[in-house]
């Protein structure tokens, strides 16, 4: 009895430990910059990742925030989704997005040198048009 009390204690702490050690999920961090209005904890958990799986990351939380009207945050996402990645096609899709749906937001923070340097239309093109 003692053995079996003592061996579901320390399955439980294990379990809490990996929990845990796992850090914060994706929409708690969404949720925190959105309060914040700041992307910083995306930014901080996307340095925790390792390369491939960063992409991923930034796509599941661009959409979260652009489907809930953060609009700015989003694009502020997109530009530092796309400066790391700038080949990566869901990336050049989402700068596309953001330019032709909300054209003020992309103005704003999507600056004339980041366009040049990182916008790569024929990219952007295979994804299909914005919606």
């Amino acid at each position: 009895m003692l053995y079996y009390v003592i061996s579901s204690g320390l399955a439980l702490i294990l379990l809490i430990w990996f929990i845990n050690s796992r850090g914060p999920s994706l929409p708690k961090l969404v949720s925190e910059s959105v309060r914040d209005e700041d992307i910083s904890p995306l930014m901080v958990a996307v340095a925790g990742l390792p390369i491939k799986r960063r992409p991923f990351f930034f796509q599941e939380a661009i959409e979260m925030l652009w489907n809930s009207w953060h609009r700015v945050l989003a694009t502020e996402l997109i530009k530092e989704f796309v400066t790391m990645h700038p080949d990566d096609k869901i990336g050049q899709y989402w700068v596309q997005q953001a330019m032709d749906i909300e054209p003020e937001t992309a103005q704003g923070i999507l600056d004339d040198n980041f366009i040049t340097s990182y916008y790569r239309q024929e990219i952007a093109a295979t994804c299909g048009p914005a919606g």
